[in-house]
């Protein structure tokens, strides 16, 4: 799909069109518009330009540091909903204004510190002053799939380059009548992010005192000053002046990518790590991500045990359905045999005599049939008698060597009920357990068991040789 990183700057808006294919970024248009100071053309010429440029793709919008601001905090390392709350705390306390008026966002730039903490970018603008911005691209009826800073998007755009030239990396924007310093380390984390004068002579001290700052907090040298922006050749040839070795930075290098055609591509750095966010970057951060309530956190958390129990209990009332459809299934078939034996027997009387061998061999039959016959009853008494939160997996039931259950339980308590189940019907030896082990589902423990018990003596020999007499 198509993606738009749409820079807004106070005097021009830039875009960088592009598309991912097979992993790699491929570069369809640059474009740069002109954008009045007055609120009403202003938001006329945004209007327009978004749809000229973005009709049909995603767009993800970067700020500039005078419209937000960002943060570079340590937090416990914790999950990803005490991060979202903790992000939006600092946010509070920071900016001294309640929930309500800002629009934040928060990014992990490193989650394992030297303390053991979660280092967090958390970002804010002004709810009013992100509404008026965006207020162009919603009269358009166009949702962003995500709201960044242009200098996060510089962060996702040359950590990568940083990384691979193994030091530390600082990026200047200068352009639009703003400069903004971007500091990454050897490994292409962001490390400090600050607002630099948009005035060249200026730049060079600034730039300095930042450099400095750094060597000094982490003992790592910047060896790379790479500027861009759209006075990224005018700022090269200032700082050379004042000694500071720097060089343009072309941000589709970085993509291994080019747009023909296309002169100063260093001026669409910004607007290029923008649409690298409608994929996979380091630093996803975006100003209108909601933050889960506790309710529905509370909920997540509950939602595999709820499911575990729920299939809990559907599977005992499908074992209980089972149990009766047989037991009337096979009380139906004892019926219909014995009907048939009475009704031969009949018909022998009228005919005026009868076999002794065949009248045996249908008692046989008969007596067969009620040993088969006599698990059901158990099946049945097992049906009315099994507790609630008691699932069987497997059951096998005969008349001679007895029954045994295979199930799950939602305590150790019903395994012991059902053993109970058992010993009440007064067919069977005193139930054994032959395996329980308990397992969790969520915050639920389950605890799976087999339990076996043998026919009484008395009964299976009887069962013995009704089943020798029918052979």
């Amino acid at each position: 799909m198509r993606t738009v990183g749409l820079e807004l700057g106070h005097g021009e808006a830039r875009a960088v069109i592009g598309e991912q294919r097979r992993g790699r970024w491929h570069l369809l248009e640059a474009v740069v518009a002109a954008m009045p100071a007055e609120p009403g053309p202003r938001r006329a010429a945004l209007a327009a330009f978004v749809e000229t440029h973005a009709r049909g793709a995603q767009v993800v919008v970067g700020l500039s540091l005078t419209d937000s601001n960002v943060r570079l905090v340590s937090f416990p390392a914790t999950t990803e909903d005490n991060l979202a709350r903790l992000a939006r705390t600092e946010a509070e306390s920071h900016f001294g204004l309640p929930a309500d008026s800002l629009d934040f966002g928060w990014a992990v730039v490193d989650p394992s510190t030297a303390s053991g903490d979660s280092l967090l970018a958390v970002a804010v603008c002004r709810a009013e002053r992100l509404r008026e911005l965006l207020q162009p691209l919603a009269d358009q009826h166009l949702v962003p799939r995500a709201v960044n800073l242009g200098a996060i998007a510089l962060a996702n755009l040359y950590g990568p380059a940083a990384r691979a030239a193994g030091q530390a990396t600082a990026v200047l924007l200068i352009g639009d009548e703003r400069g903004e310093l971007v500091l990454l380390d050897a490994l292409g984390r962001l490390r400090q992010v600050r607002v630099v004068p948009s005035e060249l002579e200026a730049v060079g001290p600034e730039l300095r005192r930042s450099l400095q700052s750094h060597a000094g907090a982490t003992g790592e040298v910047v060896g790379q000053v790479l500027v861009c922006g759209a006075g990224a050749t005018a700022a090269v040839t200032a700082l050379a002046a004042q000694g500071i070795d720097c060089q343009v930075a072309d941000p589709w290098a970085s993509l291994g990518a080019s747009l023909p055609g296309t002169d100063q591509s260093a001026g669409y750095a910004v607007a290029t790590g923008l649409m690298m966010q409608g994929g996979d970057v380091p630093l996803p951060l975006n100003l209108r991500r909601r933050v889960p309530t506790a309710a529905e956190v509370q909920r997540r958390r509950m939602a595999p045990a709820t499911w575990g129990i729920v299939g809990v209990l559907l599977l005992a009332a499908v074992g209980v359905g089972w149990f009766i459809s047989a037991y009337h299934g096979r009380q139906a078939e004892l019926a219909a045999a014995e009907a048939k034996v009475k009704r031969l027997r009949s018909n022998l009387e009228l005919a005026g005599g009868e076999s002794a061998l065949f009248i045996d061999t249908l008692a046989a039959t008969r007596d067969r049939v009620h040993a088969q016959s006599a698990w059901l009853d158990v099946l049945r008494q097992l049906a009315e008698r099994l507790p609630d939160g008691v699932a069987l997996e497997e059951w096998s039931c005969d008349a001679v060597r007895g029954v045994t259950l295979r199930g799950q339980a939602r305590g150790a308590a019903l395994v012991t009920a059902v053993m109970t189940a058992l010993n009440d019907t007064g067919r069977f030896e005193p139930a054994r357990l032959d395996s329980y082990d308990a397992v969790s589902v969520g915050k639920e423990t389950l605890y799976n068991f087999q339990v076996t018990c043998t026919a009484r003596a008395d009964r299976a020999k009887k069962a013995t040789k009704s089943a020798e007499a029918g052979r």
